[in-house]
């Protein structure tokens, strides 16, 4: 299943978000469909992943909880693939 990860962190949390970045290994039970990108002039940013397993995104955004809140939503295709 797909989902889209979208996320907010405060300004003061950047430094700390990322020092933890320098290290985080994505786990290998997610594959990232898009690739995380944050919005011109704020402190949020979205991607969006595929996984048979849902517990596999808490698992790998667990490092960042302390720093940054996320809004997990399972996504579908609009248009069906052929």
């Amino acid at each position: 299943m797909k989902f889209l990860v979208e996320w907010h962190s405060k300004p003061k949390n950047r430094k700390a978000l990322m020092k933890i970045l320098e290290t985080w290994k994505q786990p290998d039970a997610l594959k990232t469909l898009f690739a995380a990108h944050y919005c011109a002039g704020a402190n949020r940013g979205f991607a969006v992943f595929e996984t048979d397993n849902a517990e596999a995104i808490q698992e790998g955004l667990r490092v960042f909880l302390d720093h940054t809140d996320y809004v997990v939503t399972p996504i579908l295709p609009m248009f069906p693939e052929k």
